[in-house]
């Protein structure tokens, strides 16, 4: 096993494209110069997750320990140290996400805890690692970061950029949350633009309770039925409504009906972990009255889905109910599911050249 290994840390999202930086050390400001700081290399998003690729200085694989052609993760250890942050982590370890037994086909992966409501500030470094070391079973233990001083430290903000409004009733336009976004309500006004600690807003047939102060995390797309894989969509039956719930926070959902006041329709929502729930409706005199989860779109429809669970009238469904809570809503997904190499950063400390990939 070679002693000069790469370490590279790779912050994996779905994203369109990929940009890759690197920073020399030899730059001010940069791991290895001095400034007495721990540098803030790039800003880690609550549920993401870090993968590591040991590779040598010219970019080869190293020598992992494997038994019988197949590699053992237990026999090949990596450890990272915090500095701080370490309660961000929700696990690390080995995780397998290729075919095949051998080395490429296992990732070493932090997953880091998400929180739809933390705001990062891009000048703190809140997660810190002042160590990384690698022992294979049979070879020598291999040091690739040790800080001995603030400015080698590996250091990522963490959390969400923030969006203020300052919604007004009556003016829809006022309410225009950002995606990607922790949304704050700085102020809420009247139509007579007195200031108010509470404020009702109607957007698309969704009504949504505001109060000063609040933040809520926005979605950057909409979440949509698919005919492959939701059982009784059939993608022919064009819906009576279709609602976009983009926020993190539960609405009233209201639907008119018209002529079809005395159809049958059956309302369902969809989450970003794809799960489809049933939605409960009431019927007053032809118009559709129901709760609407938070980052969900809702169907009324005639069709009937396959469902895994219920929304009721009276719960909130921003709450249990909701099929978003836990997962990732940058990817819709608790896995890593793709791999975007959008930021690279390289630092040179003890003798290895460690680089991030976000």
């Amino acid at each position: 096993m070679k002693k000069v290994l790469a370490l590279v840390l790779a912050v994996v999202m779905v994203c369109t494209m990929a940009m890759a930086i690197t920073i020399k050390p030899a730059d001010p400001a940069q791991p290895g110069a001095s400034t007495g700081k721990v540098p803030v290399l790039a800003n880690i998003k609550p549920g993401e997750t870090v993968t590591f690729e040991l590779k040598d200085a010219d970019g080869k694989e190293v020598l992992y320990y494997t038994k019988d052609g197949k590699f053992v993760p237990a026999n090949n250890v990596v450890t990272v140290t915090f500095a701080k942050g370490a309660e961000y982590v929700e696990s690390q370890g080995w995780v397998k996400t290729g075919p095949g037994d051998l080395a490429n086909a296992y990732q070493y992966q932090i997953k880091f805890k998400s929180d739809l409501n933390k705001i990062t500030d891009t000048t703190v470094p809140e997660i810190q690692i002042s160590g990384v070391a690698f022992k294979a079973t049979g070879y020598n233990a291999v040091t690739l970061l040790k800080a001995s001083k603030p400015d080698e430290i590996l250091g990522y903000s963490f959390g969400y950029e923030k969006e203020e409004l300052n919604p007004v009733e009556n003016d829809s336009s006022s309410f225009s949350p950002i995606g990607g976004k922790v949304n704050v309500v700085a102020s809420l006004k009247d139509k007579n633009g007195k200031d108010v600690a509470a404020l009702e807003v109607t957007v698309n047939g969704m009504t949504y309770t505001l109060t000063k102060g609040m933040k809520f995390y926005a979605l950057d797309t909409a979440i949509t039925f698919d005919a492959t894989k939701d059982k009784g969509y059939s993608g022919n039956v064009a819906p009576k409504a279709l609602l976009a719930n983009l926020y993190n926070m539960p609405a009233k959902g209201e639907v008119a009906l018209g002529v079809d006041a005395n159809t049958v329709y059956k309302v369902y929502a969809k989450g970003v972990d794809g799960k489809v729930l049933s939605v409960a409706a009431t019927n007053n005199d032809g118009v559709l009255t129901f709760n609407v989860p938070a980052m969900t779109t809702v169907l009324v429809t005639t069709e009937t889905l396959t469902t895994t669970g219920t929304v009721g009238t009276t719960t909130n469904p921003g709450t249990t109910t909701n099929p978003g809570t836990t997962t990732n809503p940058g990817t819709g997904a608790n896995d890593v599911v793709g791999v975007a190499a959008a930021l690279a950063v390289v630092a040179l400390v003890s003798g290895a050249a460690i680089s991030l990939k976000k």
